[in-house]
């Protein structure tokens, strides 16, 4: 079971979407299986687990209960109360008033430091806000 728990924490658990099964045997014979998935409800599991338990191993029987079992049992993870738990609501008015300002201090700002940069000279030296100073 050791390499089981190693396997599980090298791939950080099963995904959303996964039915892991894990079978030691002994010759033909299931020493000992362990299924893991994200389900809540772990019927399907112990209902897996328990039809191999003991008996001699094939894949074609395996596949068979799969086939029997998953149609029934297989309960994908609903994950909106993930989402809404990670979910920040973002008040649109408060966007707009942070762009608003963001762009009414950059403006300002600029002309500011324009103006004093270059003292109302063009780069040619000539004037730029009027002819005749």
């Amino acid at each position: 079971m050791d390499v089981m728990h190693e396997v599980l924490t090298a791939w950080g658990g099963p995904n959303k979407n996964e039915l892991c099964t894990f079978i030691c045997l002994d010759g033909e014979t299931v020493k000992w299986v362990s299924v893991e998935s994200w389900m809540d409800d772990k019927t399907l599991h112990a209902t897996l687990r328990d039809e191999i338990m003991g008996e001699p191993f094939t894949v074609g029987r395996y596949a068979a209960l799969l086939q029997k079992h998953v149609p029934k049992l297989w309960r994908r993870k609903e994950f909106t109360p993930i989402n809404e738990y990670l979910s920040v609501p973002i008040n649109p008015i408060w966007m707009i008033v942070g762009i608003v300002l963001a762009l009414v201090i950059g403006g300002v700002s600029f002309l500011i430091i324009e103006y004093k940069v270059f003292e109302g000279r063009g780069s040619f030296g000539g004037y730029r806000y009027g002819r005749f100073r």
